[in-house]
């Protein structure tokens, strides 16, 4: 298994991992457990008992529509699968889409406030990716951070730090 294949899998199950987790309501993103409020969006499409959370079968069908939505979008050949190239563009996507859920007031840059706000790792690695420590995270430094510790990213390296 390729590496950009490798990190795009685990982007792509973290990302589910915290969308289950915004449906779901329960612990969020990382191992601290925050709280998430769900997205509208998603509950809206998803929670077909309109219960205010998401059970097996609608998790199951919003994965299933998500991964749909993901090959429709990237699968560039249409040949059922993602080649090499077609990954590198989902994983660019799926940066750029958090980078842009996590800045609320569309500004272009992400602020301590905001990484507080949100329901993810980024608010206690907030300090090691603010390259400048402008108090501001730009979407190059945030390209430009590795994810997590215990996540890969591109490259198999470890550990959420500026490079």
């Amino acid at each position: 298994m390729n590496n950009i294949f490798k990190a795009t899998l685990v982007f792509s199950t973290v990302l589910g991992a915290s969308s289950l987790a915004f449906a779901d309501g329960k612990a969020g993103f990382g191992p601290r457990g925050e709280k998430c409020k769900p997205p509208a969006e998603v509950m809206q499409k998803f929670d077909a008992n309109s219960d205010g959370k998401l059970d097996h079968d609608e998790r199951t069908q919003m994965h299933e529509a998500r991964k749909a939505e993901m090959l429709a979008k990237h699968d560039a050949n249409k040949d059922g699968q993602l080649g090499d190239e077609e990954r590198q563009a989902l994983w660019t996507d799926k940066k750029q889409e958090h980078f842009l859920r996590m800045d609320a007031d569309g500004n272009g840059s992400i602020t301590a406030q905001e990484a507080e706000a949100g329901c993810g790792p980024l608010k206690r690695f907030f300090s090691k990716v603010d390259a400048n420590n402008d108090g501001m995270i730009t979407q190059q430094e945030f390209d430009e951070a590795k994810p997590p510790h215990g996540h890969a990213d591109r490259q198999g390296r470890r550990g959420f730090k500026h490079r």
